[in-house]
């Protein structure tokens, strides 16, 4: 898709097809009180869109945004309903029309990126190495196998039901006693949507407890998770063995390079708050992690001891006289990760920072500056 003419759409099945060809792979933001805040997307539904909600406790159409090939879409959605810290919306309005920027980019400075992976990457490369994770995982079964007699570990590139849940909830799976449902604590995933989507599945019929806890690359992507299984209740302090013995599997498994990654300064040519470019030299790792359309996962770096951990999605490719120009999105889920990487850039690029209150869909392209 190019950029196209201003145009709407209030088709609900065309506005749903977008919706589902676009929001599992770009970052979405609802435009709110003036101001925009990333949406993590739980699930894309035939009932409707399943988002994190914001707290908000109005029941006005909600304003969803994104950006993708050259063009912002504006989705108003209507509020079906809300439970548990999550929103179900029914889309009703599309509208599309060419992007502009809000704030020219300005020169990069002394940023850089370094240690840049292609997300897609991660759970491929460390199905490859399945031998020695799993010698890795014997081990560290054995040490457990009276307490927890069941330890299942799960990485693949394709998501099973269990790791589905884990992402689209970002909470663990922490079921005591199956016979009491109740027990669950608040803070995990509840019990009626963990039984709806795994009561087919053998663990739950032959164990009456169990903890399931995702495990992260760099606390960003989700490439796999950990389980325990007993057969007696487990308590809180279960828990907190399973972390441990999760933070020391992840250790064992990165200790070894398994992964495309490249460990070079890559300079950042100009930034905003809402992206960035890099200018790259063609080789066989540029043409493996830097893919158009695809999710880096990089350390951001003002120098050694100064960096912050960062997604974005490759917007576009261009050809130079001697590298390639490589344009990146920022990609947050969550307005942490937003205040993290707007706090690193004032500091180190105050100029990139940009008025958050300016709705992206009422922009004009920015005149060019009187020198």
């Amino acid at each position: 898709m190019g950029i196209i003419e201003e145009k709407e759409i209030r088709d609900e099945e065309t506005i749903k097809k977008v919706i589902q060809n676009s929001f599992p792979s770009v970052p979405v933001f609802m435009f709110y009180n003036n101001k925009q805040y990333p949406i993590k997307v739980v699930n894309i539904a035939n009932e409707g869109l399943v988002i994190k909600s914001l707290g908000r406790n109005d029941t006005e159409p909600r304003t969803l945004f994104i950006t993708n090939s050259g063009n912002v879409f504006r989705f108003t959605f209507t509020l079906i309903g809300s439970k548990n810290g999550y929103e179900v919306l029914k889309p009703i309005l599309l509208e599309i029309k060419p992007a502009s920027r809000v704030k020219e980019r300005i020169s990069g400075g002394k940023l850089y990126i370094t240690n840049v992976t292609n997300q897609h990457d991660i759970a491929k490369s460390l199905v490859g190495d399945n031998v020695r994770i799993n010698s890795i995982m014997k081990v560290y079964s054995q040490k457990v196998r009276e307490k927890i007699p069941y330890l299942d570990l799960f990485i693949h590139d394709r998501y099973d039901t269990r790791l589905k849940l884990l992402i689209d909830h970002d909470k663990p799976i922490f079921v005591p006693n199956k016979t009491d449902p109740e027990s669950v604590p608040e803070n995990f995933i509840p019990y009626k949507e963990y039984y709806s989507l795994l009561k087919n599945s053998k663990q739950l019929e032959r164990y009456i407890s169990e903890i399931s806890i995702p495990l992260k690359y760099k606390n960003m992507v989700t490439y796999g998770y950990l389980s325990a299984y007993n057969e007696v209740p487990m308590d809180i302090s279960y828990m907190t063995i399973v972390e441990t013995l999760g933070s020391a599997i992840k250790k064992d498994i990165f200790s070894h390079p398994v992964l495309h990654e490249t460990k070079e300064a890559i300079p950042i040519s100009d930034i905003s708050e809402g992206g960035f470019s890099v200018l790259q030299q063609n080789s066989v790792t540029f043409g493996k992690i830097f893919l158009l359309g695809g999710t880096l996962i990089f350390d951001l770096c003002a120098s050694a001891n100064e960096k912050i951990v960062c997604r974005a999605i490759v917007r576009n490719i261009r050809p130079t006289e001697h590298h390639f120009r490589i344009g990146c999105q920022f990609y947050n889920e969550y307005e942490e990760e937003v205040k993290n990487l707007e706090a690193f850039i004032k500091k180190h690029a105050p100029d990139a920072i940009k008025d958050k209150s300016v709705n992206p869909f009422e922009t004009t392209p920015p005149k060019p500056e009187e020198k």
